[in-house]
């Protein structure tokens, strides 16, 4: 396939690599931009309309048209802005790529993964159980821990649906914790689409995607997998959970409260849940707050009873304190705290912003950002941040979280 003389130094395409190259320059590209370079690649010269590339990019799952208009926007900026003619919108009808401006470096689509590979292994299980529970309890290097025990599953069982959304929801709080490189989030995609291809009539794909849509703001895209999700497997505790950190994020706070509530309900023992059903439910009913306030400090005291220095316990103690009016009690619980993890102080930030020190608020969530934590839609969506959304130091904060 010929290169037009005008686009200098040549594109080239290379879907098993999952990259482009402009001269001598290599661009990688995400899972969803190779197969919406592909499409338009075997169909060149023709429109592609955007239903088409819907169901090509997301099968199975209902996704709005705007996560389309993202997959569209990388792929531009990956040709550069002096190539984005090359690929052009087409009014009403959907997309079309230039004929001769992309070479095709190798004709093959991207390979599925393969359901011959082993799909399941009681030791796999275990590490896929070990790298939920490091993500529950936090503390140092917990991130680090939990992804490495999701590889080590899946190196055990390539085909085992569970580590590979395990991976996909290491890999995004490692984004949003610890942002180091975009290719976490990119990577966290595949790994949720994987785990959907292999078991796509389990729930844990869809609530894996769901999140890390959510992550990034493509709120509709997540709301659409977490139905898909749930509708598979509507009493999936961790299901439930993530769809309750994901919708809070979007601020629809009914939904989190009620998906919280049943998470907690499912497991006696769980307070993470509970803590998010309280914070969702101070945006619309207080008295449902404090109920739900109550029921969390009552299982993170339980939980410190068997443990006195589990880190995300401790970190937790803070905001539940403040939000029932324990001033004093709430400044110890923060003050006794053994460490305070990097990622975890955002518990710090809520906690003196419910008590009204906004100094110590904003240096918080300074402390947090040099860490590298980027949960800016979280940040937004929280209630107890309510009075400072009309100051420009914390709209300036939101939004460079946000852009990061």
């Amino acid at each position: 396939m010929s290169v037009n003389a005008h686009l200098s130094p040549p594109i080239e395409f290379d879907s098993r690599e999952r990259r482009i190259r402009v001269g001598e320059q290599f661009i990688r590209l995400s899972s969803r931009a190779v197969i919406l370079l592909d499409c338009l690649l075997h169909q060149e010269g023709r429109t592609v309309s955007r239903d088409e590339l819907l169901e090509s990019i997301w099968p199975n799952v209902t996704v709005s048209d705007e996560s389309l208009t993202q997959v569209v926007a990388e792929l531009r900026r990956a040709l550069g802005s002096d190539r984005r003619c090359c690929l052009e919108t087409v009014p009403k009808l959907g997309y079309r790529l230039r004929a001769g401006s992309i070479a095709a470096a190798a004709e093959e689509s991207r390979l599925p993964v393969s359901l011959s590979e082993k799909e399941f292994d009681l030791d796999s299980f275990r590490l896929v159980l070990d790298s939920a529970e490091w993500i529950a309890r936090g503390g140092e290097g917990f991130i680090e821990q939990s992804e490495k025990a999701a590889r080590k599953a899946i190196a055990l069982s390539p085909g085992y649906y569970g580590a590979r959304a395990q991976l996909a929801i290491s890999l995004c709080y490692k984004w949003l914790y610890q942002r180091q490189e975009t290719t976490d989030f990119e990577e966290a995609l595949e790994e949720a689409e994987r785990a959907i291809r292999l078991r796509p009539d389990r729930g844990m794909g869809y609530a894996s995607q769901g999140f890390v849509h959510g992550a990034t703001g493509w709120f509709d895209s997540a709301r659409a997998s977490f139905e898909t999700g749930l509708s598979a497997e509507p009493d999936g505790k961790d299901l439930l959970f993530l769809g309750v950190r994901t919708l809070f994020a979007a601020g629809e706070y009914r939904s989190a409260a009620a998906l919280g509530e049943r998470a907690a309900m499912l497991d006696p023992e769980d307070y993470w849940a509970a803590y998010f059903s309280a914070r969702a439910a101070s945006a619309f009913d207080k008295d449902r707050e404090v109920r739900n306030t109550r029921l969390c400090l009552k299982r993170v005291y339980a939980r410190l009873q068997i443990d006195p220095n589990e880190p995300r316990a401790r970190n937790i103690l803070g905001p539940l304190l403040a939000a029932l009016g324990y001033r004093q009690e709430a400044r110890c619980a923060m003050e006794l705290q053994p460490v305070r993890y990097d990622s975890l102080r955002v518990y710090d930030a809520i906690a003196t912003a419910q008590l009204g020190d906004h100094e110590e608020t904003y240096a918080v969530l300074d402390a947090l950002y040099s860490d590298g934590w980027h949960h800016g839609e979280w940040l937004a969506a929280e209630p107890a941040f309510l009075p400072l959304r009309t100051e420009r130091p914390f709209k300036e904060r939101v939004e460079a979280l946000r852009a990061a």
